[in-house]
């Protein structure tokens, strides 16, 4: 027995050329769609110039006429596919509203933006170098459940690990400190 599964090609030519080349147009959308990933779609081919929305409505109209191509020559018209068609459709639709919603809710909350967290991690390891706090000391997990809550927690975690663990928001000073915070951050960004 055959380690494989054996077949022979479509034999009909013309559907056989109608399977590859809607092969041949599906693989160069995909190709400028994942460009445009990558690049964005507004952004262009860095070799041919061409702007990549232009390009992906170019291999859009080619996998639709390569579609329709074989619709004719392998398929009897049929509703079923126009049924499965909207389905697909009502499905994206109800995606698109979701990640709508989504994104609507993100400009009330940052921490849904990664470039927020991303920023938010700079500043605070930007914080440990001003302070000379080594940022693998520091409990960056504050878990209070709220932005405000979350951003003084950590900055009192790094506080703490340059003060000490008597050091507290409540106005305390620090042992062995005389001074204020401030004066700390003052002398180190000067010094």
């Amino acid at each position: 027995m055959a380690d494989i599964t054996l077949w022979k090609p479509e034999p009909d030519l013309i559907i056989h050329q109608a399977l590859g080349k809607a092969v041949e147009e599906a693989s160069e959308l995909a190709k400028i769609l994942a460009r445009c990933l990558i690049q964005g779609l507004d952004a262009k081919d860095p070799k041919t110039g061409i702007p990549n929305r232009q390009a992906v409505l170019e291999e859009m109209a080619d996998i639709d006429a390569a579609i329709v191509w074989l619709l004719e020559v392998a398929y009897r018209p049929d509703d079923q596919l126009l049924e499965r068609a909207n389905r697909k459709l009502a499905g994206f639709l109800q995606w698109q509203k979701m990640l709508e919603d989504d994104r609507e809710h993100s400009d009330r909350d940052p921490t849904l933006d990664n470039r927020w967290n991303a920023g938010l991690d700079f500043a605070m390891k930007q914080l440990c170098k001003l302070l000379g706090v080594d940022p693998q000391s520091v409990s960056w997990d504050a878990a209070t459940e709220t932005l405000d809550g979350d951003v003084r927690s950590v900055i009192g975690n790094i506080l703490r690990a340059k003060l000490g663990e008597n050091w507290g928001p409540d106005g305390r000073e620090p042992e062995g400190y005389a001074g204020t915070v401030a004066d700390m951050i003052g002398s180190k960004a000067n010094g």
